[in-house]
């Protein structure tokens, strides 16, 4: 995961709109991301957008939006932002 993933996923905005402005690292570029049970990686295809909302962080699933982020991206198990979205 990059910069962007961890700061998306961890809530941090001032950290995601500093990387942002910088157009340090493409918003719907997926990556490798760690399971939440087990120490391997696997090659999900997250996007920052799915961490942010699945972590609740309305503020963070705006600002990515707003830097068009794509609301259909899918991950490697078919998800999609929007079916995430409900959890929010």
């Amino acid at each position: 995961m990059n910069p962007l993933h961890w700061a998306s996923e961890g809530g941090h905005l001032a950290s995601v709109q500093l990387l942002l402005d910088r157009k340090s690292f493409d918003v719907n570029l997926g990556t490798r991301l760690p399971y939440s049970r087990g120490d391997f990686l696997a090659n999900k295809g997250v996007v920052p957008l799915m961490l942010a909302s699945r972590g609740g962080y309305c503020s963070i699933v705006e600002l990515l939006l707003s830097h068009q982020a794509e609301v259909d991206k899918m991950d490697n198990d078919g998800q999609v932002f929007k079916l995430i979205l409900k959890h929010i």
